[in-house]
């Protein structure tokens, strides 16, 4: 339990990421941001199997030109979850922007 939420790593985002599901079908969850440090979707990469075939599949769009085209190309079937990101942290478009990186 030492380890437990190290590192901001959570359940959480996981939850959250499946409670958007609208299908049996498997889960992209495409995290963009230009700024974006390993914490604010490593939940998501604790899911994602190196062989890309897991239920849920954690991808980054780093806002290079064409990045997001070559994602959602490699995985057509699957569900597109979006999620935005900033330094450590992830959330949802229709969710407030983190307090914390408002400075408030």
């Amino acid at each position: 339990m030492a380890l437990y939420r190290f590192n901001q790593i959570s359940p959480e985002l996981i939850e959250a990421v499946e409670a958007r599901r609208t299908d049996d079908r498997p889960i992209l969850a495409l995290v963009t941001g230009d700024s974006v440090r390993w914490r604010a979707y490593g939940a998501l990469m604790s899911v994602t199997s190196p062989y890309l075939d897991s239920d849920i599949v954690a991808a980054l769009d780093n806002t290079q030109p064409g990045v997001r085209d070559a994602i959602l190309a490699r995985f057509p079937d699957r569900q597109v979850i979006e999620l935005l990101a900033e330094d450590n942290y992830a959330w949802f478009p229709d969710e407030p922007r983190p307090a914390e990186l408002s400075g408030e």
